[in-house]
């Protein structure tokens, strides 16, 4: 995983973000329907590239995204759930949520993605499922 990982847009938020945005379209009287609660639109390899200053000397941390071809010859071999279809509509196809509803009437604010990362990444290593690299 160290040398790279498929570049797979989605949306990520901090569970304390999310928490805020449950308790305010609890007591908003004017909250009404869906919000879409995503901090930011990313992929692993962005995600991944917050680590790298803090912990990527003792954690094998992607640097890199895997070619796409590589994702589609691979992938179904190790994995039977990432089928070749899936890896066509989804490797290098970025994710845009558009978040506006929850910042405007909801109030949210989402945490920098990178101390997202930091305190989860660090909250793993502590309970110990990340484990060193060697």
């Amino acid at each position: 995983m160290k040398s790279g990982a498929p570049k797979v847009g989605f949306g990520v938020v901090d569970v304390r973000d999310l928490a805020d945005a449950h308790l305010a379209a609890a007591f908003i009287s004017s909250a009404k329907g869906r919000h879409i609660i995503s901090g930011h639109n990313t992929d692993f390899i962005e995600m991944a590239s917050t680590l790298l200053d803090k912990y990527g000397d003792q954690y094998p941390i992607p640097r890199k995204a895997m070619p796409k071809w590589l994702v589609w010859v691979v992938g179904p071999l190790i994995d039977k759930t990432i089928t070749r279809k899936w890896v066509t509509r989804n490797v290098n196809i970025p994710w845009l949520g558009d978040n506006r509803r929850g910042r405007q009437e909801l109030g949210v604010k989402y945490r920098p993605m990178k101390e997202s990362m930091v305190d989860f990444f660090q909250q793993a290593i502590d309970s110990g499922l990340v484990p060193k690299s060697k």
